[in-house]
């Protein structure tokens, strides 16, 4: 299928999706070490231009959510609080995991027998959940608008604890981190179960692909431009967009696109669709049963949000009565701070 106006790139690294658990820890693995297009998640003059401006332009007792591994950078050049500093004191390890006087705690966890398992770490985050806060911080840019704005007001109506800053790092939507921020959530929703429905079935109809997920989404469209909506009778709604996953015969992963072609879809849903390389699309694959066109309760990443003018030359987060202000970018336009509007 001819795809005009979607994002496409190419994932040169070899990984047999059959292997779901292994698959995602794989590709996330990889994007992570590599979205920064060096050694760290941005350069450093960059970091230092945006928390400079965090110390000279907000209030001194601001709480900032940046990513783990900066926090202790944020705390010391910008002087001010952040959810997750990446420290953690000699003999102090694990003090603060699990435990329900701290609120909320570093990680969570249950126990099977002697075992524990960490979410976000051995076992998935959970979406729409606490997940603590070094793992609940590194969602946060792949969140859509809702569970975004559930966990910024959980956090302070159930914790005390209101963030006031957001950092957003340009890295995660380009091509040379092969735009991961964009794709990563509904893959990620997909591969560890989150899906509110497979397609029962699939057809075409002319160029458009038809799929049939049931309740009240028997026909959700998906068109050569790289729209996806709803058709029910002479009515379209749209949903979200979609996310694209190729795979060779040996159900090696080629090739992603994706599309979010408007900022207020009528339907926060994202559509999945995995085709094999000569663009048929796959129903339910015999070595995988999960592997079927997915339907998930996702809208717009906060990433694709706050860089829509890179990715679709809009603004995304203006003219829909948002409480999330861009107030900074950093000289180079590798990060941006956004403001969180009580």
């Amino acid at each position: 299928m001819e795809e005009k106006g979607v994002s496409s790139i190419i994932v040169v690294i070899a990984i047999v999706v059959s292997l779901t658990v292994v698959a995602v820890a794989a590709i996330g693995a990889y994007y992570l070490m590599n979205r920064g297009g060096g050694n760290e998640v941005v350069a450093d003059n960059e970091l230092i231009s945006a928390l400079n401006w965090l110390r000279e332009n907000t209030p001194e007792n601001s709480t900032v959510a940046i990513d783990w591994s900066l926090g202790h950078l944020c705390n010391s050049i910008a002087r001010r609080r952040t959810i997750w500093d990446g420290a953690e004191n000699l003999g102090e390890e694990g003090k603060w995991e699990n435990t329900t006087g701290v609120r909320p705690p570093d990680y969570i966890y249950y126990k099977i027998g002697s075992a524990r398992y960490i979410y976000g770490i051995d076992v998935p985050a959970r979406p729409w959940a606490i997940n603590g806060r070094r793992i609940d911080i590194q969602r946060l840019p792949m969140m859509d608008d809702r569970e975004f704005r559930w966990l910024i007001q959980t956090y302070r109506e159930n914790y005390k604890c209101q963030i006031d800053y957001v950092i957003f790092y340009k890295s995660w939507v380009t091509p040379e981190n092969s735009y991961y921020g964009a794709w990563y959530p509904a893959w990620s929703m997909w591969a560890n179960g989150f899906w509110k429905a497979q397609a029962a079935s699939f057809a075409k109809d002319g160029q458009n692909h038809v799929f049939n997920f049931g309740e009240n989404r028997e026909n959700v469209v998906l068109d050569p431009q790289g729209n996806v909506f709803l058709q029910t009778d002479n009515t379209k709604k749209s949903l979200a967009g979609y996310v694209s996953i190729y795979l060779d015969n040996n159900g090696t992963l080629t090739n992603i696109n994706f599309n979010y072609p408007t900022p207020t879809p009528d339907i926060p849903e994202t559509l999945l669709v995995f085709y094999f390389e000569n663009n048929d699309v796959i129903v339910r694959a015999s070595y995988n049963t999960n592997i079927a066109p997915s339907l998930f309760d996702l809208s717009i990443s906060m990433d694709v949000r706050v860089f829509s003018q890179i990715l679709y030359n809009a603004d995304y987060l203006a003219g829909i009565d948002y409480w999330l202000e861009n107030v900074y970018t950093s000289p180079g336009g590798q990060i941006t701070v956004c403001r969180v509007n009580y």
